[in-house]
This record gives C-alpha cells, sequence and structure tokens, in this order.
C-alpha cells in the first residue's frame, strides 16, 4: 500500500527534525557578523520557517556589543536569521494540509523533544488554530515566565525534595523544567543548556571524584547565562575549555590536551597530544580540593 501524501509530508518532517538537531550539535551553527562566520550559542530562532512568510521575527543585529572582538574572537553573536537555515522548516501551510491526527503526532513529537506538554483540550485548539508552529516559534522569542517566582518555587521544601545529602543541583534543574509554566525563550535557552551538559563537552562528569555537584549547577547555569547574554559559542566553550569545571574531568596537561583536540578539533593524531600537553605545561588540577593550579613555568616553545 502506497503512503498517503500526508504520511509522506509527516515522514519527512521526522527526518528533517532529527537531521536538523544532529547537525545542531555535530556541525557548528554558523552567522555572519562582522566579517567573521562564527557559531553562536543563542538558538531562539532553530525551529521552523513559515512558508507563506506570515510568522514574523525580528532578529536584532545592530547592538554594538556584537561588535566586541579580542583577537578575532567575536564575544557576543547575534541570533541566525532563519533564511538561512540550510534545511527546509515544516511551514504552518503543509503542517495544516496534514490530518488531524498526523497534526497530533507532529505536535506530540516536538513538544516531547522540548521536554514540554499542554493539557489536551489546549493541544487540540493550538494544533487546529492555523498557526500552531509559529505561535511555538514566537513563544521562544519572548520572556514569559516569572523565572524570579520559578527560582523561588523550586526552593520550596514543601512542593520539592531537598536533602542535605541529595543532589540539590541536580534536583534544581529538573524541577526547573517543572516550574516553567511557559515554552519560551528561558525554557528554551534551559533546554539547551541541559541537552549540551549531556556532551562530553560540556558534562560536568560528576561521577568521577574530581568533579562534585556544585560543579554540575556551575557548568550548567554558566550555560544559561551566556545564552541570556547572547555570548557566542566559540567564547563560551573557550571559557569552559579553560575553567576548573572541566580541568575537574580531565586533570593533566596530557589528558586535557588530548581530550580538547579530540572533542574540540577532531584531532585524533596521537603525535600531536605530547605537543599539547607541552603547551598546557603550566596547568594542572591539584589533588589538595580538587583545585586548578595555572603555574608560571609557561611554555616558551612555539
Amino acid at each position: 500500500m502506497q503512503p498517503s501524501e500526508a504520511q509522506q509530508k509527516l515522514s519527512l518532517f521526522h527526518l528533517k527534525k532529527i537531521l536538523f538537531i544532529l547537525s545542531f550539535f555535530l556541525f557548528p551553527v554558523t552567522s555572519m557578523h562582522s566579517a567573521e562566520n562564527a557559531a553562536f550559542l543563542p538558538a531562539i530562532n532553530l525551529l521552523f520557517n513559515n512558508g507563506n512568510k506570515s510568522c514574523f521575527i525580528n532578529y536584532i543585529d545592530d547592538d554594538p556589543k556584537y561588535d566586541l572582538v579580542y583577537k578575532g574572537l567575536f564575544y557576543y553573536q547575534p541570533e541566525m536569521p532563519h533564511t538561512q537555515y540550510v534545511l527546509e522548516q515544516l511551514s504552518d501551510a503543509d503542517f495544516n494540509n496534514l490530518t488531524l491526527a498526523d497534526r497530533k503526532k507532529v505536535a506530540d513529537k516536538l513538544l516531547a523533544t522540548l521536554f514540554f506538554g499542554y493539557p489536551p483540550q489546549v493541544l487540540q485548539q493550538k494544533i487546529t488554530s492555523g498557526n500552531f508552529l509559529c505561535s511555538i516559534r514566537q513563544g521562544l522569542f519572548t520572556e514569559t515566565n516569572d523565572m524570579v517566582w520559578v527560582e523561588n518555587e523550586i526552593r520550596n521544601d514543601d512542593h520539592y525534595y531537598h536533602s542535605h545529602w541529595s543532589p540539590n543541583e541536580i534536583f534544581d534543574i529538573l524541577a526547573r523544567f517543572y516550574a516553567m509554566e511557559h515554552l519560551d525563550k528561558h525554557f528554551l535557552h534551559n533546554w539547551i543548556s541541559y541537552t549540551l551538559t549531556q556532551t562530553i563537552m560540556f558534562s560536568p562528569a560528576y561521577e568521577l571524584d574530581s568533579s562534585h555537584y556544585p560543579n554540575v549547577a556551575s557548568v550548567y547555569n554558566w550555560l544559561v547565562l551566556d545564552m541570556n547574554e547572547d555570548v557566542g559559542m566559540r567564547y563560551s566553550t573557550y571559557m569552559h575549555m579553560t575553567s576548573s569545571d572541566n580541568w575537574r574531568r580531565f586533570r593533566s596537561p596530557e589528558d586535557n590536551g588530548r581530550e580538547m583536540l579530540e572533542i574540540y578539533t577532531f584531532d585524533l593524531d596521537d603525535a600531536n597530544v605530547p605537543k599539547a600537553a607541552t603547551t598546557l605545561q603550566s596547568w594542572y588540577l591539584d589533588d589538595d580540593n580538587d583545585t586548578l593550579v595555572i603555574g608560571l613555568n609557561q611554555n616558551t616553545i612555539p
């Protein structure tokens, strides 16, 4: 039996979504600004381009902060317009042509990916509104959640469990998703941070003896704060690579040099590890309280 046109479109959408998510994590998302083709961290414009161009998004890239640069490294990056995306996004027009059952499947896949859900009657109203995808996308540009209330709420021991011996830093991250009532910019920044901290580059690796639960909060929170300030991905990654949180995972010049070569540059040549170790010879994690020490015996060999 040949699949219907709606089923074909739904399958194509699933494939596009999988490819998009893979491309976000496997390849740098780039944006042209001030003559630099630089990866950027803010990703609130990542989802859908409405085919009939009725879904207006106002991209702001004229803030003077986007011109701040040091030795070719831009501190901040504006959001990349969806018109520069390589993969074609599903439009509301195509979405509305799907059967109601298929629209529910698309909505379920999208919202489940984002760890978000609506009550059945609300979801029904949204997917039959005619602008479901645009409303989701525009919502990711707004700051709807009251984050002061959210932070107070997740620390309310009457509502959320805490104890002196539990990994409260991890509990708070998960509780925050539950407490945020709206799918907005705050929610998305937390979602991206959660996803990035599952990768080898940003994982706090708190199962190691030299890493601790507070390091989970440190890595996660700084990613959120960076995105809130439009900090560029290159600069954010650089700051993480030179942080004590990262050195708690890879504790010697040899180990850290190897891992950064492999993770950040995809350089798997073992012959380059001694060179990286020499470059980092003044950096190490001391066993005393797992403290990052940067010595004065800096490498002077080019």
